[in-house]
């Protein structure tokens, strides 16, 4: 009986730990690797993330290691339902509309937690959570999986997956600085305005 009056105070004085999804930061410019299962394609990009506005700017890495391969710098406007792609090599510009629609980089609302850890060694360590969601898209419902430091919810990790086992896209975020230095950044070259 002393056991069982022992339990249940114990289970009753520990603490549940009840995440709540962080709010990431709204403007951010880093780099990040980006990895796409289905098209077996991997791409380095420097990125400009402004989710105040819908809008980002991605400029891939130019790769010596990937000879023939072509690189390109790309403008979404989701509020101008625009995006220029500019052919870094050739200097074509292409307009077109958004394939999906603008896709934050941050914790929905309604995510499950999946638990938290360390990433690092030692006494050099920095903590993240991991979270989880559905995501319906037009084309079909997706898994999502993001990986977001604690406590600025700056993000380092996202999976998003398809119903197809093949289709998966992994994205890494690192260099991660707050804020827009240069908001023209968002601004298109006169080649894409012809």
């Amino acid at each position: 009986m002393f056991f069982v009056c022992a339990l249940v105070l114990c289970v009753a004085a520990t603490p549940i730990y009840a995440a709540s999804p962080c709010a990431s930061p709204p403007q951010w410019e880093g780099r990040a690797s980006v990895y796409d299962y289905d098209a077996s394609e991997h791409v380095m990009l420097n990125i400009s993330y402004d989710a105040t506005n819908k809008r980002v700017h991605v400029r891939e890495e130019v790769n010596a290691v990937r000879p023939g391969r072509t690189f390109h710098e790309v403008w979404k406007l989701y509020d101008k339902s625009v995006v220029y792609n500019l052919n870094l090599a050739t200097g074509k510009c292409t307009k077109t509309t958004p394939t999906s629609p603008f896709h934050a980089i941050a914790i929905p609302s309604n995510a499950t937690f999946e638990g938290d850890f360390h990433i690092g060694a030692s006494n050099n360590t920095l903590e993240v959570q991991e979270w989880s969601d559905r995501i319906v898209y037009p084309t079909a419902p997706e898994t999502w999986i993001g990986t977001f430091t604690v406590p600025d919810c700056i993000p380092v990790k996202e999976v998003i997956r398809g119903n197809d086992i093949d289709h998966a896209v992994v994205t890494s975020y690192y260099d991660i600085m707050g804020g827009i230095k240069n908001a023209s950044i968002f601004n298109p070259p006169p080649e894409c305005m012809e």
